[in-house]
């Protein structure tokens, strides 16, 4: 197929939470330069809180044109979500589509060219199979390509110019109001000036097991403290709040920053930081789109590659053990080995690496945006 000619309304379908919507940047970056002129709708998922996460990373992006709410994926009655699809199509179908995207990796997509088939859709673009994502056999696992890239290969068949692997962009356009609400908050808590370097710190994550024990964190934090001073921002959503604090005040120093801002004004913030410490989660993305270079703990719970911070200059710790790929939300009978096998020393070692490599000197600054 080549490059669709007169496009005038794009649709594109796009499921998950805080990190799934961070890594489809690239891929919308592309088709928002490729068709600039073009309407380009974003169907994305209700969370079980009642978020919508691709609004909270999008607008006002410029990347898509209009977000819509779907409710059907996570939907617990069957004719909850045939209700949901009903009203999605009523409002979707009075616009002629000429080119509909299901933009995830082939294992997650399921009616979704179905119902662009349905719509009318001109050109319809799917993945094709690649063999990853999902559950693998434990034991087998090799590096597949990252979730961004895949995202990118749906586009292929259109002809565009992609990135070369690990090339593309994670920016989401940060603005200069979110700039100065960000700056506004460090204001409020009398950060603003507080000495670099500036270290993010997201210590939660949704799933027990990708989460590297909280002791670990606070030894980690301590000796980072000790050898190099600076400032730690504890990262994570409303429902850390209260735990960031409680974090903090047992640290002894710090600035608990979780519930406090938005998604946007939380990559805002990231950008003035010179090093991301964290579980695999969606902070850990947030800090690739700010240009932050990470230290991510990842646990063996799925392929190695696919969910790991998009890009260069990162370090991945990861401990191969013979029950990866288990895709557990808990682990249940190996006590987590892949995550207790990541010590203190060499968390604490990739993080110095990377605020010891200066070339970025301006992140040191105490300074502005």
């Amino acid at each position: 197929m080549e490059r669709v000619g007169t496009v005038r309304n794009i649709l594109v379908f796009r499921r998950g939470l805080l990190g799934d919507n961070l890594v489809a940047a690239p891929a919308l970056t592309c088709l928002r330069q490729a068709y600039p002129r073009a309407r380009i709708v974003l169907v994305a998922e209700i969370a079980g809180d009642g978020r919508c996460w691709a609004r909270e990373v999008f607008e006002p992006s410029g990347l898509v044109d209009a977000i819509i709410p779907f409710a059907a994926y996570d939907a617990a009655s069957r004719l909850r979500k045939i209700a949901a699809g009903l009203k999605l199509y009523r409002a979707l179908r009075p616009t002629p589509w000429d080119l509909g995207i299901a933009l995830d990796i082939e294992a997650m997509v399921s009616r979704e060219p179905w119902f662009l088939r349905a719509l009318g859709a001109e050109v319809i673009l799917r993945p094709r199979p690649a063999g990853v994502g999902g559950k693998a056999p434990p034991g087998t696992l090799r590096p597949v390509p990252n979730v961004a890239d895949q995202l990118l290969e749906v586009l292929r068949p259109l002809g565009l110019p992609l990135p070369e692997p690990g090339r593309g962009s994670m920016q989401v356009n940060i603005t200069d109001r979110e700039v100065a609400e960000t700056e506004a908050w460090l204001h409020r808590v009398g950060a603003a000036h507080a000495p670099g370097p500036w270290i993010a710190v997201a210590p939660w994550t949704n799933m027990a097991a990708k989460q590297w024990p909280l002791s670990r964190y606070t030894a980690v934090a301590r000796q980072l403290r000790k050898a190099v001073g600076g400032t730690h921002f504890v990262l994570g959503g409303p429902q850390e709040q209260h735990r960031s604090r409680i974090l903090v005040r047992h640290w002894g120093f710090g600035i608990p920053a979780a519930g406090s801002l938005n998604v946007r004004q939380g990559i805002a913030l990231l950008k003035r930081c010179s090093l991301y410490l964290g579980n695999d989660c969606g902070s850990m993305h947030m800090a690739v789109s700010a240009g932050t270079r990470c230290v991510a703990i990842f646990s063996g719970r799925d392929q190695p590659g696919l969910w790991e911070p998009y890009g260069a200059g990162h370090v991945v710790l990861r401990h191969r053990v013979p029950c990866e790929g288990c895709m557990l939300r808990e682990c249940n009978g190996h006590r987590g080995r892949c995550l207790e096998e990541i010590g203190v020393a060499e968390v604490l070692e990739a993080g110095l690496g990377i605020l010891k490599d200066r070339r970025d000197p301006q992140k040191y600054a105490d300074s502005s945006f």
